[in-house]
């Protein structure tokens, strides 16, 4: 065999990660090489079918966000009563003995919005 053989083979791109074929995609030269330019165009796009999208792998579905939501305020609600203020930013502390409509109207518009969410929860 000859060792100029050798050295002109095309490289195995099947055998490369997509990383590895996107940064010799970028560095090959394409005037010189245009088929191995398609070869390697044609594995990037079998392989990036073959892998799940992140996106998608780790987007919720509806119904998980809206159980989410209501765990969330639930806990907020479940807190806020049981520590008996809410922390304002800005504002002083809203206190059930200070201000309790103020207070109250926060813990009701908090559970009118968790109950939303149960709504939504349930007609998924």
């Amino acid at each position: 065999m000859c060792l100029g053989d050798s050295m002109s083979s095309e490289p195995r791109y099947s055998d490369y990660t997509l990383e590895e074929l996107y940064d010799a995609l970028e560095h090959i030269e394409h005037d010189k090489y245009p088929e191995r330019v398609e070869k390697i165009k044609d594995i990037i796009e079998i392989k990036a079918k073959e892998l799940p999208s992140k996106k998608e792998s780790k987007k919720l579905k509806p119904k998980e966000q809206y159980l989410v939501s209501i765990f969330i305020l639930g806990f907020v609600i479940i807190l806020t009563i049981a520590l008996g203020f809410i922390p304002m930013k800005g504002l002083s502390w809203i206190t059930k003995e200070e201000k309790p409509l103020y207070y109250w109207t926060v813990v009701s518009g908090l559970t009118f919005w968790a109950l939303f969410y149960v709504n939504k929860y349930r007609r998924v």
